[in-house]
């Protein structure tokens, strides 16, 4: 559940988030919906697989849509928005959350341009698909303010990344959590320098000895809309370890 979601991000990261709303995908589409729908341009391979997704969410979520026609220029609707932000065959799960911030920040944009009624239409209709910490005094301030806040700079974490099979599942590796929680908190405070927990180079330690990333990285290659970098050659190593492990058994 949240609860024990936001105690994993406190102590991985070092942070003191006490706050939470967490929504699904019928609670996006609705919102979407309302707000009048979002303008993305989809390239040849996101419509390649596109109508899929949008047949998929119409069965999970019970809300009507359409397929779509072309790639290009789109009105999506919610349930077209939400497929695009679900897109992740045709490359990666990186792109896919790239995808899921874009759909979010212009469905952000389309709420502080509309109008307070529109916007506790918004709330009214989400608000049972939310879990939240806050009451609904805090959600209508928050509603009501909408327009006094932006979304800034948007990233992926781990900034510093590779990617690797561990006993035959797919991991995301920080390389190395430590140097990513200093980043990190330069990144979301401005604090320079920072130097991570006890508890945090813990954990730090742990995944550099279960994957054999142990370093920082110096030798990166960006990894795109994906956010942040991937390194190529520690994952050889930690492969290349993995392998001569298995020999000797």
């Amino acid at each position: 559940g949240p609860e024990r979601a936001l105690r994993a991000i406190n102590q991985n990261l070092d942070l003191n988030i006490t706050d939470y709303i967490t929504f699904n995908w019928k609670g996006v589409a609705t919102a979407i919906n309302i707000l009048g729908g979002l303008d993305i341009d989809l390239t040849d391979e996101e419509f390649h697989y596109i109508n899929s997704y949008i047949t998929d969410t119409v069965n999970g979520t019970g809300i009507g849509s359409v397929q779509l026609e072309h790639a290009g220029m789109n009105h999506l609707d919610g349930i077209q928005a939400v497929a695009y932000g679900r897109l992740r065959l045709m490359d990666t799960d990186f792109n896919r959350t790239a995808r899921q911030r874009k759909v979010l920040g212009l469905a952000f944009d389309k709420a502080k341009k509309a109008g307070p009624v529109k916007l506790m239409q918004v709330a009214s209709m989400v608000l049972p698909e939310l879990s939240t910490s806050l009451d609904m005094g805090d959600i209508t301030t928050l509603v009501t303010q909408v327009d006094r806040y932006h979304i800034g700079e948007s990233r992926g974490f781990p900034f510093a990344r590779t990617t690797m099979k561990i006993k035959k599942m797919d991991v995301v590796i920080p390389a190395t959590l430590a140097s990513n929680v200093t980043e990190l908190h330069s990144y979301l405070y401005g604090v320079e320098n920072y130097s991570p927990s006890a508890k945090v180079q813990e954990i730090s330690a742990h995944i550099a000895k279960v994957s054999g990333v142990g370093s920082p990285m110096e030798d990166a290659e960006e990894a795109g809309t994906g956010g942040g970098t991937v390194r190529k050659k520690e994952a050889g190593k930690a492969k290349a370890a993995e392998n001569a492990e298995k020999g000797k058994k």
